[in-house]
């Protein structure tokens, strides 16, 4: 039995949808590694560059294109980045990455 057509057009939108999020993730994963490629082809003697810095910065950025492709999910994310998950969360605790936790609604009884 074939699909209806409204059915037929939301699942087109959805795929539609579905590949823009992907390319606008691609996009924004090139415009980072562009980046690191700028900072070690302008990479000279005099000014030099604080590798750790560096590092932290692109490890950071490998951590939110992991979190933005897993949809924020911690556990994909490590496994995408061939982490473990507490190890994942250490880093992005460290890093300072993560948004504010909203306090819990307490249920009255």
């Amino acid at each position: 039995m074939a699909a209806s057509p409204p059915a037929q057009k939301l699942a087109k939108a959805k795929a539609i949808a579905s590949a823009l999020v992907e390319e606008s993730l691609l996009l924004h994963h090139e415009h980072a590694l562009g980046e690191m490629l700028t900072l070690v082809e302008t990479l000279n003697l005099e000014s030099g560059v604080n590798l750790s810095e560096a590092v932290r910065h692109f490890e950071m950025r490998l951590i939110q294109y992991a979190l933005d492709l897993a949809g924020n999910n911690q556990a994909q994310a490590a496994r995408l980045l061939g982490l473990g998950t507490t190890t994942l969360n250490y880093k992005i605790k460290t890093f300072g990455m993560i948004a504010e936790i909203p306090p819990a609604v307490c249920v009255s009884e």
